[in-house]
């Protein structure tokens, strides 16, 4: 055997991530939101994370399906976005999922600290960006960064 080292796989603890199958995080005008999801815990091995360019969340991980094209091509529709919790630092051009309102939204966001607002960014050039400011910013809730994917080839 040209093979060496212990047989048998490697053992090693695995990072729960919560996976939300009824959320949709909408990769367009938004419209997905539920207050009382139906969850399922998921065990992903930090060394498959880490093949696939992902760092081990810190602060919990999320699965939620993404819907619409807004986001596209870096995230299509029907795939699962991994979503590190929220962290309180928002990293200018990095995707998020966010509560606007009743509404579960994927987008980048953008910081304006100057005017005071927040800009929704789509990927998709067919789809606007949003400036949200005044009362309105009360009606964010940044739920997490996304940090990797899981879609269909």
């Amino acid at each position: 055997m040209f093979l060496s080292g212990p047989v048998g796989p490697k053992q090693e603890s695995f990072i729960q991530a919560t996976f939300y199958e009824d959320v949709r995080a909408s990769a367009g005008p938004g419209r997905y939101g539920l207050d009382h999801p139906e969850t399922q815990e998921l065990g992903f091995a930090p060394s498959l994370l880490n093949l696939a360019g992902i760092t081990a969340p810190k602060n919990g991980l999320m699965l939620i399906r993404v819907e619409g094209h807004s986001m596209e091509p870096t995230l299509a529709s029907g795939d699962l976005a991994l979503v590190e919790k929220f962290n309180g630092r928002v990293d200018e051009g990095a995707t998020y999922v966010l509560r606007y309102g009743d509404d579960i939204l994927v987008k980048q966001l953008q910081p304006l600290k100057s005017e005071g607002a927040l800009r929704l960014i789509s990927i998709n050039p067919a789809y606007e960006t949003q400036k949200i400011t005044g009362l309105d910013l009360e009606q964010i809730e940044i739920i997490g960064k996304v940090t990797g994917k899981i879609g269909r080839v």
